[in-house]
């Protein structure tokens, strides 16, 4: 990434997309946002790629939370480093790329959001830490996934979607 390498942590100049892929890289995780995460997400503007770019800037800087190539740290920022770097490389939006690379070759039906709607209320739809367990966010709640870290986990498929991209792989 040599559009980030000026404010980089040295740290991360080594890291390999198989290190991002494998949780690896030592990027701090941003599993459950903090308030002061979440008000940086939400303040990125632009484009979905532009936001990507800057997260990947911001998360890159940060100190990593284990030494990268040297532990396992689940961090689902990886998957928004590694979409920044395949668009950079293809010139080509994230959704783009899974929707012609992925889901039109292999015939799946998936779409980026969640699948609940008032409609079909009974859908998956995101959940949030209650006590010590998973609970379900309401339908009107105001958390989603800001379009920087989509990549992190925000496609939704059929079952039959699913099973056939577990068959193509």
């Amino acid at each position: 990434l040599p559009n980030l390498a000026p404010t980089m942590r040295a740290e991360y100049r080594q890291v390999t997309i198989e290190d991002l892929l494998t949780h690896a890289s030592g990027l701090p995780p941003v599993k459950q946002p903090t308030k002061d995460e979440l008000a940086f997400l939400r303040a990125l503007r632009g484009s979905p790629r532009a936001q990507r770019e800057e997260f990947a800037r911001w998360v890159l800087g940060r100190a990593p939370v284990v030494p990268p190539g040297h532990g396992y740290e689940y961090s689902n920022a990886g998957y928004t480093v590694l979409a920044h770097i395949a668009e950079v490389e293809t010139g080509r939006a994230y959704e783009d790329l899974l929707r012609e690379r992925i889901f039109a070759p292999l015939g799946l039906r998936c779409f980026f959001g969640w699948p609940a709607t008032p409609a079909h209320a009974r859908a998956p739809s995101g959940h949030w830490p209650a006590k010590e367990a998973f609970a379900p966010l309401p339908l009107d709640d105001p958390y989603r996934l800001p379009p920087a870290i989509v990549p992190a986990g925000d496609a939704s498929c059929s079952i039959a979607s699913l099973a056939e991209f577990a068959r193509a792989h």
